[in-house]
């Protein structure tokens, strides 16, 4: 499994090459994923790539033509599969 900057996780079949799945995991890019050693769990992470100008004020607080992300802005999640 891999996280993509679309916010979506996919599944590959390594013995052929082949994407087999994909989900929506985050609104932002998702940026690591990891299997359980024994479990039937996936962790994954999200961050944003919204970059804040630090010298705006809070009624500025988005970056220039961003929007601020609100929820799973940065998170990390586990998902039964």
């Amino acid at each position: 499994a891999t996280g993509g900057a679309d916010g979506t996780v996919r599944f590959f079949d390594l013995a052929r090459g082949e994407e087999v799945a994909r989900c929506a995991a985050a609104a932002d890019a998702v940026n690591g994923c990891a299997f359980h050693p024994w479990l039937p769990v996936l962790a994954t992470a999200s961050g944003e790539r919204v970059f804040r100008d630090p010298s705006a004020s809070d009624s500025e607080e988005a970056g220039a033509g961003e929007e601020a992300r609100e929820g799973d802005a940065c998170c990390a999640a586990l998902w039964g599969l």
